[in-house]
């Protein structure tokens, strides 16, 4: 049978055959470097957009480290394509670059190189947020920064606001943590919001509140928070309500990924620095120092009334009290361990409460067991601290006590003891012993300090 002709190409037929005509399509030249910006004048919140391209055989990724010197560099993306015209291929990379303005006035986008070829440098305007559309109306977006009190001293707590006020919806939004040396800074709570009318504009108001302690005196700046939003670009007709892409407004993803980014535009806003003087302790004559705007002591017994008897327990509860201070800052109270008593006292707790103003608890229980049926001194408690309100020092007392204590179960009273209260229910300013107790020669509290007030925590 005679052999049948295989007409069919061989794998290494064909290849040979792309390998010719390959060569025979003219190269692209050596290539260039072009850059472009998509606008020539931006507010000072806003960003825009630097687009550079390298045709050709260039190879390898620009230098982009002299933009840092005006520019923040947010984001970066790199793309390439490839085009065959009359015959001839072209090679083609384009880098994008979004960029956030340092500062205001007259800017160059500087020379970018890569390999033997440079960019030419690209003028740009950057205008202050309320100057860059006279006539347009408020701002649509801003963050401010307050603080509550001007001069504070060294370690008192006090409250550092930070607002972000927006007109139009946010659908993506990220705030960045103030800054701030030589003192502590604790996010206090969850975010509040609300709304408010400036200028006769309705604004959407988010509030975050933090609590600052300065560790030292002279002059504290905190460097207000950086906000970064996604905002829509203006369209007639298309208003929504503020909260229709209002996802987590801080920190959050949003819906505002999933949309056209040609339909959202990026701002950048700063709150205005904060500068305070913080004044130093001033002398307290060796005392702790204890900044404060307000403090009580008070006491509770368990029982109530409590009844003192050789051998038997009573608790006696002690808690501080302290507005416009920290729990930390509170100290362990002295009780004394009186004659004829055993005294078992409890590990201290503590409790920073939630509220607008630091204001701080500190608990102390301790069991009391009478060893002698006779009187028993209760020795006074006193606590110094610093009035920030008024500018003096303070001390806050619960009075010395005598209290007579029943024989144990069994034995001969010589006397019927007379049961003691449970705290004094004189008012703090009085002094005024309480009933049933015997006030002692020294019991009336000395100039400039206040006697503490029975409470049932």
């Amino acid at each position: 049978m005679p052999n049948r002709l295989d007409l069919r190409p061989s794998l290494r037929a064909v290849l040979a055959l792309l390998a010719l005509l390959l060569l025979a399509v003219p190269c692209a030249r050596a290539g260039d470097l072009s850059a472009t910006l998509d606008r020539p004048r931006v507010r000072a919140n806003e960003t825009l957009t630097l687009h550079l391209r390298a045709a050709g055989a260039l190879t390898g990724t620009p230098d982009f480290s002299a933009l840092n010197k005006d520019f923040e560099i947010l984001q970066q993306g790199t793309s390439t394509s490839m085009s065959f015209v009359n015959g001839v291929s072209n090679n083609t990379r384009e880098w994008t670059l979004e960029l956030a303005p340092r500062r205001t006035g007259k800017l160059q986008v500087p020379a970018l190189s890569l390999g033997d070829q440079q960019t030419q440098l690209l003028a740009l305007e950057v205008v202050a947020a309320d100057q860059a559309d006279p006539g347009g109306g408020p701002k649509p977006v801003f963050v401010d920064t307050l603080v509550e009190t001007a001069q504070p001293y060294v370690q008192q707590p006090f409250t550092y606001r930070v607002r972000v006020l927006f007109r139009d919806q946010l659908r993506r939004a990220v705030l960045d943590e103030p800054q701030i040396e030589r003192a502590t800074l604790q996010r206090q709570g969850e975010d509040q919001n609300g709304s408010e009318e400036i200028d006769g504009q309705r604004y959407t108001v988010i509030e975050r509140r933090y609590l600052v302690v300065p560790q030292r005196s002279g002059p504290l700046t905190i460097s207000g928070p950086r906000l970064e939003a996604m905002m829509p670009q203006d369209r007639p007709g298309t208003r929504r309500s503020s909260f229709a892409d209002f996802g987590n407004m801080f920190g959050g993803q949003g819906l505002g990924d999933l949309l056209d980014p040609s339909a959202t535009r990026r701002v950048i806003e700063r709150g205005p620095d904060r500068t305070l003087q913080i004044r130093p302790q001033p002398d307290t004559g060796g005392a702790t120092w204890l900044p404060a705007e307000s403090m009580q002591l008070s006491e509770e017994w368990t029982p109530s009334p409590p009844r003192f008897q050789v051998g038997e327990p009573v608790t006696r509860t002690l808690v501080i009290t302290a507005r416009g201070a920290t729990a930390v800052q509170l100290p362990t109270l002295d009780t004394c361990t009186p004659e004829g008593a055993r005294v078992y006292p409890e590990t201290p707790k503590i409790e920073d409460l939630p509220g607008n103003a630091p204001t701080a608890l500190k608990t102390l229980k301790v069991a009391l067991v009478p060893t002698r049926a006779r009187s028993l001194i209760l020795p006074e408690i006193r606590l110094t601290w610093w009035d920030t309100t008024t500018d003096q020092s303070r001390v806050t007392v619960i009075p010395q006590r005598t209290v007579e204590v029943a024989p144990a179960a069994g034995e001969t009273a010589a006397a019927t003891p007379t049961p003691a209260p449970a705290a004094a229910s004189a008012p703090a300013s009085s002094g005024t012993p309480a009933p049933g107790v015997a006030p002692t020669p020294d019991q009336a509290a000395p100039a400039g300090t206040e006697a503490a007030v029975g409470m049932a925590i």
